[in-house]
């Protein structure tokens, strides 16, 4: 029998939290012995008996200014080869190696990272969804998109979506998580009555429809150039992408696809359960983290990470170099002289 992979969790000591982010460890440490992740995973409650080491990272925005706080991260420090992260903020540098649910294409590096599915969606009504939820009726909707209009390409997409006769549903919100009961229900039921879930990029080029749209067992429309895809999953299968240059193309897409949508759904809510539903989320974001520790080729210490960080081409990556600096302080300039249309 194979030896168990020991792993703990844990939240950073030098970052800031948001009140409900605290709930993350006993949420996931409750999950992990309730659907059995221990007969694959070890649970260590001390850093030192585990081989992996998890940091919880916060959503909250991290500037360059962050690499001080990772110098003084005691784990860090004391075991910068079994340290990982899982980070979900909207749009990461990926200063730590490990998973992340939102890392922007161009900044993905494959030995370094691995991308994954938010594994705690806000909505958690979606993971009480069945099989026959996703079966048992036709959707009366061909295509619909609930957000706000938290980018240019969103609101473009609602003035093609709006001149398309066939039935839809847009709705447009100004709220982040902070739904009732009654919200997260509506939305629910209107996944399941709706074949293509809309996924235009928002402040992160990922976006919860994704998610979302694969556990109600629907095609999502990825329009996102910046996206990077779920490691470990051919998300052609299942979804569809539109570069943002042609969105308006998007109802020529769906024609397209509409008579493949039931079985592209199906492998969509196949796909979920097997990897991002209750229980399995967790043995995903594992088996990701052992699989890029087993495929380094490297020595990593702290003189690795601080390489990385002070190297021009991370710095570039995230827009941090002079000229990139000089460039945005110009349009935010040119921005504020230009009258509103």
């Amino acid at each position: 029998m194979a030896l168990k992979t020991s792993v703990h969790f844990c939240y950073p000591e030098n970052s800031s939290f948001r009140s409900w982010e605290r709930e993350t460890l006993p949420n996931l440490k409750r999950e992990f012995f309730e659907f059995e992740v221990d007969q694959k995973f070890s649970w260590a409650d001390s850093p030192d008996d585990a081989s992996i080491i998890v940091l919880l990272e916060s959503n909250t925005f991290k500037s360059r200014d962050h690499i001080r706080n990772l110098e003084n991260e005691p784990l860090l420090n004391r075991f910068p080869d079994r340290v990982f992260t899982y980070n979900y903020e909207d749009h990461p540098p990926g200063f730590i190696d490990g998973v992340y649910a939102q890392m922007p294409h161009s900044r993905f590096e494959p030995s370094r990272h691995r991308c994954t599915n938010i594994i705690f969606q806000h909505n958690q009504l979606i993971y009480d969804l069945r099989d026959r939820d996703s079966t048992q009726k036709s959707p009366s909707l061909l295509f619909s998109f609930r957000g706000a209009l938290s980018h240019p390409i969103r609101r473009e997409m609602i003035d093609v979506c709006k001149r398309d006769d066939r039935p839809h549903a847009l709705t447009i919100i100004n709220s982040w998580y902070n739904h009732s009961d009654e919200e997260k229900d509506t939305f629910v039921q209107e996944l399941l009555n709706t074949k293509f879930i809309l996924c235009p990029r928002g402040l992160a080029p990922y976006s919860n429809r994704m998610g979302e749209a694969m556990a109600a067992g629907r095609v999502p429309i990825i329009i996102a150039d910046d996206f990077e895809e779920f490691s470990g999953v051919d998300m052609a299968q299942f979804s569809l992408k539109l570069k943002e240059a042609e969105i308006k193309r998007l109802p020529d897409l769906m024609i397209e696809y509409e008579s493949r949508a039931k079985d592209m759904g199906l492998i969509a809510r196949q796909i979920w359960t097997a990897k991002f539903g209750r229980g399995k989320r967790i043995i995903n974001l594992l088996d990701q983290l052992v699989d890029l520790r087993d495929k380094r080729q490297v020595t990593v210490d702290m003189d690795y990470y601080r390489s990385r960080w002070n190297s021009s081409a991370f710095r570039k990556a995230n827009g941090w170099t002079l000229p990139q600096r000089i460039a945005r302080k110009i349009k935010r300039m040119r921005d504020r002289l230009t009258p509103n249309e």
